[in-house]
């Protein structure tokens, strides 16, 4: 049996969570969804089962919940795997160390340095929040002063583009692309983004 968590940020626009019941019923797979802010960690609902977190909330408890139910279930993506990608520090490490292609990047509590990286890029950058999602919170600025969060800072050189792609991995093999397009800053559906899927693009599955 396949337990789904449902994402709690999925619009009727963008419904990742119904696109994934909808692949299981096409494949005859039965589900149940899976009330992740019902679950007792030291009385587990399920065990020996496949758990698929679509998304869970940036709270302080799901993740505590979901490392929890991954004690004797199998948690797709893993708790390790979610940790690394909600913080953008964590993720963009992890793609300067194994050389993949990367904006300059600067993470830093101190807004002199902050400065000098706008001045050293063409006198801009792109702020991010270290832990956000659907775009959310993402903006261009020109000066440190235009930066009105505290720190840390994470910021990133603004490289002109009309797109990004994701590619879905699966045990270290690509196994599918799709590519956002929008007019604007962020590609993020939830941000006006538009999202197809592609054939995945050579270079990036090697």
């Amino acid at each position: 049996m396949i337990y789904i968590i449902p994402k709690p940020t999925d619009t009727p626009g963008d419904n990742s969570t119904s696109m994934v019941m909808d692949a299981l019923t096409k494949m005859g797979e039965p589900y149940k969804v899976l009330d992740l802010s019902s679950v007792d960690p030291f009385n587990l609902p399920v065990t020996d089962a496949t758990i698929w977190a679509c998304g869970i909330k940036q709270d302080g408890v799901q993740f505590e919940l979901l490392q929890a139910l991954e004690l004797e279930n199998r948690v797709i993506n893993s708790t390790k795997a979610i940790a690394a990608c909600a913080s953008k520090v964590v993720t963009t490490a992890r793609l300067f160390n194994i050389g993949a292609p990367s904006p300059a990047t600067c993470f830093t509590n101190d807004r002199k340095v902050l400065q000098k990286f706008v001045d050293e890029h063409d006198g801009r950058a792109v702020y991010k929040p270290v832990y956000g999602f659907d775009g959310n919170g993402i903006y261009m600025f020109h000066s440190a002063d235009e930066v009105k969060e505290e720190p840390p800072f994470y910021v990133q050189e603004c490289v002109k583009n009309d797109r990004d792609f994701r590619i879905f991995v699966i045990g270290n093999k690509a196994v599918g692309a799709i590519q956002r397009v929008s007019d604007h800053l962020t590609h993020n559906i939830h941000q006006g983004g538009c999202g197809t899927a592609i054939e995945i693009p050579k270079e990036m599955a090697e």
